[in-house]
Parts: C-alpha cells; structure tokens; sequence
C-alpha cells in the first residue's frame, strides 16, 4: 500500500511537472519579450508632431482636441417631425431622462388644450413614486424567488440591481395612471431629485438589506402572508427615505394659470389623478412602444420578464422593427 502511495505521488509530480512546462513554454511563445518589447517602443518616433500631440493631450480634453471645424456648420438641424414644445426641461444628475421625455410628449397637447405660454409637469413627483414602487417591485421579486439559492441567476440579478434611475415610456404610463400628475411648482425639485446617484446608493444598500431579511424570514418558517406584512413595515422604511430626499407627495392642491392672453384662471383644487384626468385628458394608451434590437427577430412583440407584477404593473412591452422603420 505504502509502495503503491509513492508510487502515486511520483506520478502526479511528474504529470504536473510535464503540465507545467508545456503551459510554461506555451506561455513564452506569446509572453511580451525583450526583443518584442524593443521593437514595439522603436515604433513610436518622438519627432515633432508626435511632441506636439503629448503636450496638447497632456494638457487639454481630448474631446474638444478632436472637434473638426471642417464639419462645422454643415450639420442640418431641419428635421421632418418635431414635437411642438414650449420651453427646455431639464434633468440635471440624475437618470430621469425618460420620465421628462415621456412628460415631454404630453405637454404640447396641453398647452394646446388650455392656450398657454409654456407649461411644465413636476418631474420630481412622478419620480417619487416611480422609487417607490421600484422599492416594491424589487421586493416582491424577492419573496417570488424565496425557494431558490441565493446563487441562482435570477436571484443574483434582482440584488445586482434592486433599483435605479432609468426607465422607458410604459413606466411612465403605469405611473401616470395609477398616481396622476401634478403641475411644476406644487412639489420642486430638490438636491437629491437632480443628483440621485447618493440616495440611489443608499436605497439600494436597504433595499439589499430588506431582501436578505426577507430570505431569513422564508427560512424560518414564515408564510407569504407573513412575508407580505414584513414587506408593508420595510416599504414604510423606503417611503421615509424618499420623503426626506424628495418631500412630501401632495394628495391635493389648488392651481390656477396664466393662458396666452394672460388671463388668469380661477383657483380650483385637484388631486394628481383629477388634474391628470381633467386637465391634461390624454389616453396614454393609444401610443405605442417602439425599439430596435438587432439580436431579436423583428416585427414581433417583446416583454421583459423581470419587470412585471402579477396585477400588470411595470409591463414592459416593445415592438421591434429595424432602425429605419422607427425614424
């Protein structure tokens, strides 16, 4: 047995040894040699004009360095379909840009509706609740994948991305319909709306505490009632964080505006979804989701799984078509 032992180890030494030399030689084959080394640094000449590019790149933005003034002037800014706005809105640090476009396609028709000079929506509103209900969505996600490991794919990818910024124009109309809009200046904008990457930072660092005691909670024994209630008190939790950050969502208000001919409206109380429904009076659902996605076959509709709830909310459908066919 002791002869049979040595004569093992003797073997694998010998097999590790033979290993590593063939992946040792196939390593200097293409290893970085002194001589490859010499040629490579032989190749770049220190003339002139290779000085006068390390002086203006060592000290200046390689961006405005490369803008070519040749092709200054001849862009052509003509466009065949433009949105009739009124006015510039802008998102600042954060990443809202599809909350302000979505809102930007509703305000045209607004203006138009009423007569106005300009009118802008409160990003800052809307955005509140789109946390908050990512908060949920993130959540639930959680207690749906409770029975699997903690290193399965899915599971994996909910606590890589437990919330964020982005989104797309079906958010925006779940949004919309469930929580209405409000008109700028009811609720500002603050600090933390246009700069979120700190309090986006923070949301998630909770919300990956909240989902690691959800997955506790499952394996001691409480049910999907249980981990529901659990769920309410950790919302509240989120919901406190996002009303220091972003203030208080009005349940109500009074507004009144200008019209183009400055007359001046009466005051007159809205909830968001009243002013929504009343003011704005668009059916978002008559527009449609486009993209393009070259790895996916097109003109077929395509849903994202991860980001819907059994009630539909958060339902993330696309139709793909070929580049040319969306502009």
């Amino acid at each position: 047995m002791q002869r049979f032992k040595t004569t093992l180890v003797s073997f694998l030494f010998s097999y590790l040894f033979v290993a590593s030399s063939v992946f040792s030689q196939s390593c200097n084959d293409g290893a970085v040699s002194p001589t490859m080394l010499k040629q490579i640094k032989a190749s770049v000449v220190l003339d002139g004009a290779t000085k006068a590019m390390i002086n203006a790149v060592s000290n200046n933005s390689i961006k405005k360095l490369s803008y070519n003034r040749e092709l200054a002037g001849k862009t052509d800014h003509f466009f065949k379909y433009r949105v009739k706005a009124k006015g510039i809105t802008h998102q600042k640090s954060s990443g809202r840009c599809w909350l302000f476009t979505s809102l930007n396609v509703l305000r045209p028709k607004v203006i138009e509706k009423h007569n106005l000079k300009e009118f802008f929506f409160c990003e800052n509103y809307s955005f509140f609740w789109d946390q908050f209900e990512k908060a949920n969505l993130f959540l639930e996600g959680i207690i749906t994948t409770r029975n699997k490991n903690i290193n399965d794919r899915e599971v994996e990818w909910l606590f890589k991305h437990p919330i964020q910024d982005g989104g797309i124009w079906n958010y925006a109309v779940e949004l919309t319909e469930k929580y209405g809009v409000i008109p700028q200046g009811v609720m500002s904008e603050t600090y933390n709306s246009e700069n979120t990457g700190m309090m986006r930072r923070l949301l998630r660092r909770k919300l990956k505490e909240h989902g690691l005691r959800l997955r506790q909670y499952h394996v001691q024994g409480k049910n999907l009632s249980d981990l529901r209630k659990e769920k309410v008190e950790m919302l509240s939790e989120i919901y406190r964080m996002l009303v220091i950050n972003l203030g208080v969502p009005p349940e109500e208000f009074t507004w009144r505006y200008e019209d183009a001919e400055g007359k001046l409206s009466d005051p007159q109380k809205f909830t968001p979804q009243s002013f929504f429904k009343e003011f704005v009076g668009v059916n978002m659902r008559d527009y449609v989701q486009l993209m393009n996605d070259p790895s996916k076959e097109y003109f077929k509709l395509y849903e994202i799984k991860t980001v819907k709830l059994p009630n539909g909310f958060w339902r993330t459908a696309g139709e793909n078509l070929p580049v040319m066919k969306v502009i």
